[in-house]
């Protein structure tokens, strides 16, 4: 799913809006605390006399606060699982006082926000407020400029759910978003004429998506605001990439009412699904190779990227190899994070990342690669200072993962997600580019293999092994029957961590392989791009 947020240029009834925000706010919040009364018939009448909602309008409503706990439920989990290993960790008697410290105050800040409830409004700004009013000398303007800040916060957009049937949305007229006009349609009799500023570049996705809501071919769920209106679709069904789920339901449906035994209807329904699957991968990767992939290596300061593809007797052919250099960007300001340079590096990061992607899917698209290969990675443990500053407070990569995938839906093209583990140690032992692009190659490798077993590890030669003397010397003992893994673990505890990566990681001076570097889009991105020949 895709979200377009439009800046409301001119309405009609801001006042209305205004309103039906403060209401839906009301409603969310108490909803949101009596979650589980909301299937109740009684409860369901009175809810909806007392905040003046239709059917349509309660069902938004319950559907957005579900979302919201599910949200919020999924991050008490993740909070449990990281509690339960530092407790693990705690049971290691090498641990010094001050690690066992640090593990103890990280347990119990995660600890007290695990089934804590959510402040609407944020909780620190609350904390502010209580603090600021504590104090024997009273700064009432402040007060009230932060109570005011703390309101405006819990004031929500209100949502209506899409549906195709209905020309995309019950309420919001989408027919003439192509001319920059949405006609919100709250009850009978009323109609309110919003024109939105529509951002260049957008014109032709939204004339799309105004086109099929016309035809009743596509559902768009709508927030609403006094400033923006938020516009969400499915983007490979706005491209054509989509299950056809109509026909599969039908299908499906077909085979139910034959009354087969269940073993029997099980396997047909798993044949129908694996059918209407199959249709849409070859919708997806027609004019593209179908063996050719493009992979990244993320780290908080480059990204390594390759394309890929099996040639004759499947061997891997590299293609295209690279690496995205972001350090630049990511140095310390040396100033405080509110300060305004801070601010602004902060958001060049993110703007830069959307730029890097808008690149990578260029080159993927004019290599008409069939699949894009990322790394199922999960940051745990614990990490240095500076790599604690990188890891957590520089790296976007949530923001990259997130374009990506828009991107994938958007072209067609398939994401993979593979396991990262040792594909650097691999990488560079095997190829002999920049380290991250020579991970990304063997994610790469992965991301071709992952369908086919035993593909996993590539198979060790004797190249490898010459590779690997000349790189750690003679505490290398092993044959091209060994396993990657051991051979890995043997290095390690041969030589302490900043030896181990001086050996194995070759930085940029040292490459032997020519390269060219040019800027992202200008000099002033201060992103630079370098293309191995």
């Amino acid at each position: 799913m895709t979200t377009k947020k439009l800046y409301i240029k001119h309405c009609e009834e801001v006042g209305f809006i205004k309103e039906k925000q403060t209401n839906y706010s009301y409603a969310f919040r108490r909803l949101y605390k009596m979650l589980e009364e909301s299937a109740d018939e009684n409860f369901i009448c009175e809810f909806k006399k007392t905040f003046s909602l239709n059917d349509m309008e309660y069902c938004s409503l319950v559907s957005d606060v579900k979302s919201f706990r599910k949200r919020e439920q999924e991050e008490w989990d993740s909070k449990k699982k990281t509690v339960e290993k530092l407790n693990e960790k705690l049971k290691d008697d090498k641990l010094t006082k001050r690690k066992r410290f640090k593990i103890l105050r990280r347990i119990a800040k995660l600890s007290s926000g695990i089934g804590r409830e959510s402040t609407f409004g944020g909780r620190y700004l609350q904390k502010r407020i209580t603090r600021e009013c504590n104090k024997k000398t009273r700064d009432a303007e402040k007060i009230n400029r932060l109570k005011k800040e703390f309101n405006d916060n819990r004031i929500l957009p209100f949502m209506i759910i899409g549906e195709a049937n209905q020309k995309g949305n019950r309420f919001f007229d989408l027919c003439s978003l192509s001319e920059k006009v949405i006609t919100y349609k709250p009850s009978r009799g009323i109609k309110i004429r919003i024109n939105v500023n529509i951002p260049k570049g957008w014109e032709k996705d939204l004339s799309k998506l105004s086109d099929m809501s016309k035809n009743k071919e596509i559902a768009v769920t709508v927030r609403l605001s006094d400033k923006y209106i938020y516009l969400t679709y499915n983007e490979e069904h706005l491209r054509g990439y989509s299950v056809d789920e109509v026909s599969r339901r039908a299908s499906v449906k077909e085979i139910k009412l034959m009354h087969h035994p269940k073993e029997i209807e099980s396997d047909l329904i798993k044949k129908v699904y694996k059918e209407f699957y199959d249709r849409q991968r070859e919708c997806k990767i027609r004019g593209k190779l179908k063996n050719r992939c493009m992979a990244i290596d993320m780290n908080p300061t480059c990204v390594g990227f390759s394309i890929t593809e099996f040639g004759a007797n499947d061997t891997l052919k590299i293609i295209h190899k690279g690496l995205i250099d972001l350090s630049e960007i990511c140095k310390k300001s040396g100033r405080k994070s509110s300060d305004d340079y801070s601010k602004y590096l902060c958001n060049k990061r993110r703007y830069e990342v959307t730029v890097i992607v808008k690149k990578l899917f260029s080159m993927a698209l004019q290599y008409k690669c069939s699949s894009f290969v990322i790394e199922d990675l999960s940051i745990e443990g614990d990490l240095g200072r500076e790599a604690n500053r990188k890891v957590r407070n520089v790296w976007n990569r949530e923001l990259f993962v997130n374009c990506i995938t828009r991107r994938c839906n958007e072209t067609g093209i398939e994401l993979i997600k593979v396991n990262p583990c040792y594909s650097s140690f691999i990488g560079n032992i095997q190829y002999v580019f920049a380290d991250a692009c020579n991970a990304s190659i063997e994610i790469g490798r992965r991301g071709l293999m992952k369908y086919k077993v035993g593909g996993f590890y590539p198979h060790i030669t004797e190249e490898d092994i010459h590779t690997l003397e000349a790189k750690f010397g003679d505490v290398v003992d092993c044959s091209t029957d060994a396993d990657w893994v051991n051979i890995y673990k043997s290095l390690k505890s041969s030589f302490d961590n900043e030896e181990f990566s001086h050996r194995l990681r070759a930085g940029l001076d040292e490459v032997k392989t020519p390269y060219e570097v040019f800027s992202m889009n200008s000099s002033k991105s201060k992103v630079k791009i370098i293309i191995f020949n």
